[in-house]
């Protein structure tokens, strides 16, 4: 394995993780709102962040 492959997967890891957390950053501040209206369920806001973090991560 080469460094341009090792210096690559590197790269693609840290990008993932940067992405995650930023999406999750902002989804948190998305769904505060929907929450403290009351309009979802705590539990039902955790399952939509789930299913779009992970679509957003794909």
């Amino acid at each position: 394995m080469g460094a341009d492959t090792i210096i690559l997967t590197v790269a693609t890891i840290v990008g993932l993780y940067m992405a995650a957390n930023i999406g999750a950053n902002d989804l948190a501040n998305a769904m505060g709102t929907s929450v403290g209206s009351r309009a979802l369920t705590l539990k039902q806001a955790v399952v939509i962040s789930i299913v779009a973090n992970l679509l957003g991560a794909i």
